[in-house]
């Protein structure tokens, strides 16, 4: 009877941890790699898509709040275990996971193809990279940085507590690559002198960035989450923010250019 009532909670603790509409899919990167992530669709396709990338020796699960207030909103998200880490830890009879405790660069900086095939899982899906918002803690802020250094498609991004070289990473220099996309940078007051201001100095392009120091500390990456009042809620209206308005300005009609007349 215990064990059955055990078994029961469980099943509905799952059930409230994620949305309805949230189940597993496989992704597969250029490399052979067969990664987990968790895919929750938009409401429309007028609502944005987070691809979240967790933080060092975490997992999806560590976007479930994000996950439940981006549902109430309709937006869409695809929270990706990345190599090494929660359901993506073997590749063949590899243990991919003991390179992440030895934290191997080379390993971290191909997680880029990582963020490749959350891309192409959603290009199947028709969404176009337009409507996609890279959301990462901690190394996967670094990881995004990374991919959109050279796919100017991506339409924004969010990182929580982004570092300036994590784990081999060289963000200095993938930030120099933003351009003038939306970017959203919050850390602890306690950090963000240590990532997110000197990533903030090193763009060539800020018009459209802002670095938001929260006055809680030691709430590094998704651990601010729960501590942050309202900060899912926040993050969740900046991306669609930022989808609407590149929805506005795809469909805005092109000014036609008046011939000019010869005196």
């Amino acid at each position: 009877m215990l064990r059955c009532m055990r078994i029961i909670l469980a099943i509905f603790v799952l059930l409230i941890a994620f949305p309805a509409t949230a189940g597993p899919v496989t992704l597969r990167t250029t490399d052979g790699l067969r990664l987990k992530a968790d895919w929750m669709a938009p409401a429309n396709k007028k609502k944005g898509v987070m691809v979240a990338l967790h933080m060092f020796q975490n997992d999806r699960h560590a976007w479930r709040s994000l996950m439940m207030t981006a549902k109430k909103k309709g937006l869409g998200m695809l929270a990706v275990d990345l190599r090494g880490h929660g359901e993506s830890k073997r590749h063949k009879n590899n243990d991919l996971s003991k390179r992440v405790v030895a934290r191997d660069p080379a390993l971290f900086m191909a997680m880029h193809k990582d963020v490749d095939a959350a891309l192409k899982f959603l290009k199947r899906k028709r969404i176009h990279p337009s409507r996609v918002v890279l959301v990462g803690a901690s190394v996967g802020c670094s990881v995004a940085l990374h991919y959109a250094a050279t796919h100017p498609k991506i339409r924004a991004g969010v990182l929580l507590s982004p570092g300036t070289n994590y784990l081999g990473i060289p963000s200095l220099q993938h930030i120099t690559q933003w351009g003038n996309r939306p970017l959203l940078m919050v850390a602890p007051v306690d950090e963000v002198e240590k990532g997110a201001r000197p990533l903030f100095s090193a763009m060539l392009d800020r018009t459209h960035s802002i670095v938001l120091a929260v006055p809680q500390e030691k709430v590094h990456g998704t651990h601010m989450f729960g501590k942050v009042p309202r900060l899912e809620m926040r993050l969740v209206e900046w991306v669609q923010l930022r989808v609407d308005e590149a929805l506005k300005k795809a469909t805005k009609p092109k000014s036609k250019k008046r011939p000019t007349q010869r005196k």
